[in-house]
């Protein structure tokens, strides 16, 4: 019969083995880690590293940051822009505290993103943006139950998003452009109510778009080239404060609902964007016209027909103007 105390040791290690990644090492050996997954030696600022033996102690690790009440707890982790060159080592995962991970702007930063980050369940914001990462998201990252910024543009990511479910309602920010994701998107987006900015141009995305009526804090809506189907998203009903409206270069079918856009109360509506659009055809939607905050209409290479609306003498802030390739508009310019 197993005494007491062997038995205490079973349940212990049984416990820990259920955790996604056991935290037993030092702030320092995690960054040392890092330090040396990156060629520390090349970085453009390292001022402080290893001055001490905990991040946390003084003088300050240059773009690490730690909890005022904890000294022990590192908050924040910003390698923007440090020339890192490697991988992202698997012990980050480790540090279970944080609350931003950005390491943009460092075109040499390469590899996968480590499954082992989902442990992070207190973050808040993880941008990698502008370097040379590649492979998918891993659904681990759908334990980021706090996530408000999640920028990953101009790398070479691939593969579908993560079905997340309700784990990413506090999602403010979504760009993703210039990648090569792909697959539909996770139905789960129409629950981030939160979301004000979202940018998935320049992917191979395809499908129908999901629900935004239940998002009403839309201020930039990008999904140009892409291969999405279907009717064109309805954002702009439901987002009063919508800045900008870009769905061109996909597969968006015909025609556009223009008697819907008639009910849209957009007060700060700046540009909109229906170019290259070889499936939606139709005349173009006489609504625009009510919107004079609009700079710029894009509505070259597409197949409308008819003539330019009357209503368009009232954009009195247009810049931009492109009806290139509409070989079926004709008449005069209102």
């Amino acid at each position: 019969m197993a005494t007491p105390l062997i038995i205490v040791i079973i349940f212990i290690l049984l416990s820990s083995a259920s955790l996604p990644y056991v935290i037993t090492r030092s702030n320092s050996d995690i960054f040392m880690d890092l330090y040396t997954a990156t060629n520390g030696a090349s970085w453009s600022r390292s001022d402080n590293w290893f001055v001490s033996s905990d991040p946390c102690i003084p003088p300050q690790w240059y773009g690490i940051y730690c909890d005022d009440d904890d000294q022990q707890s590192v908050t924040k982790i910003d390698l923007a822009h440090m020339d890192l060159d490697g991988t992202i080592p698997a012990s980050l995962g480790e540090m279970v505290n944080l609350t931003q991970l950005t390491l943009f702007g460092n075109p040499k930063l390469r590899g996968t993103l480590p499954p082992e980050l989902g442990s992070l369940i207190n973050l808040v914001i993880f941008t990698t943006p502008i370097n040379d990462l590649e492979g998918s998201i891993p659904s681990s990252y759908c334990n980021w139950n706090l996530l408000e910024i999640f920028e990953t543009y101009q790398n070479r990511f691939s593969g579908s998003l993560p079905e997340c479910g309700g784990n990413w309602t506090n999602m403010r920010s979504f760009r993703l452009f210039y990648n090569q994701y792909q697959g539909m998107l996770p139905s789960s987006i129409s629950n981030w109510t939160k979301l004000g900015h979202f940018d998935l141009s320049g992917n191979l995305f395809d499908g129908t778009m999901p629900s935004f009526s239940s998002i009403n804090s839309l201020d930039f809506f990008y999904l140009s080239s892409n291969k999405f189907v279907g009717p064109p998203p309805d954002a702009y009903l439901y987002n009063p404060f919508l800045v900008e409206y870009w769905i061109g270069g996909n597969l968006f079918q015909s025609p556009f609902p223009s008697s819907s856009l008639c009910g849209a109360n957009l007060t700060r509506i700046k540009a909109w964007e229906l170019s290259q659009l070889p499936n939606m055809n139709g005349t173009l939607p006489v609504c625009l016209g009510n919107f004079p905050t609009l700079e710029q209409l894009w509505l070259d290479g597409g197949v409308f027909e008819g003539t330019i609306p009357a209503s368009y003498s009232n954009l009195i802030n247009m810049k931009i103007f492109t009806l290139q390739s509409n070989n079926h508009i004709y008449g005069s310019i209102p």
